[in-house]
């Protein structure tokens, strides 16, 4: 469930997003900026999904924490997202309530971007891990981007972002299969870590 999620939230990100980013001014695919801005629930609810199954029960307290954290990164990145375009109707509606949205996605944001830094750091072992700051950094580089107004620069990010979220669940569904051949990840002492952070991570 959580590999699926990943996969198919970072799949829908990559469209979603490149609506969101040429749509400012003239509709894209005949949607305009609110209604690609109003689908970007999606993905963001698939990836609370594979945050959920992100690191097993049995994981180390620090990652347990860690992706709890980008799980309330994307809750709030949800919510700024429903009352900025669902409820307020974007910049064309009611404004302040636009602003408000804004600014509880750019706060979910950062708790989100703050949570994949520590779970990279936790998962450093694993190839979750990797992902995860990769993803981290890919998000601390919109802001640059979008102050350059680079589009190009500006969807490369956000495609790159989708396609890291897609290489966590395709990480999660092998090291899930991969825990029906491997006898050490029936043994509860193997599969937590060894006390520095590392664990197995599966789906």
């Amino acid at each position: 469930m959580a590999a699926a999620s990943a996969v198919v939230g970072g799949l829908v990100w990559i469209p979603v997003r490149l609506g969101v980013s040429v749509a400012y001014s003239t509709p894209f695919l005949e949607l305009d900026y609110v209604t690609w801005n109003k689908l970007m629930a999606l993905p963001l609810v698939l990836m609370m999904a594979a945050t959920l199954g992100l690191v097993p029960r049995r994981s180390t307290r620090g990652a347990r924490l860690s992706a709890a954290v980008v799980l309330l990164g994307l809750v709030g990145m949800l919510a700024g997202v429903v009352i900025e375009f669902f409820v307020a109707g974007g910049l064309s509606g009611d404004r302040d309530g636009a602003m408000l949205g804004w600014g509880t996605y750019l706060i979910g944001l950062a708790v989100h971007v703050v949570g994949l830094l520590a779970l990279g750091i936790v998962l450093r072992r694993a190839v979750v891990g990797w992902l995860s700051l990769l993803v981290a950094v890919l998000h601390l580089l919109w802001l640059p981007a979008g102050m350059v107004q680079d589009a190009a620069l500006l969807v490369a990010d956000q495609v790159a972002i989708g396609l890291a979220w897609v290489g966590i669940g395709l990480a999660l569904w092998f090291q899930g299969r991969a825990r029906f051949d491997d006898p050490a990840e029936t043994n509860p002492e193997t599969s937590v870590g060894d006390g520095d952070g590392a664990v197995r991570v599966h789906g």
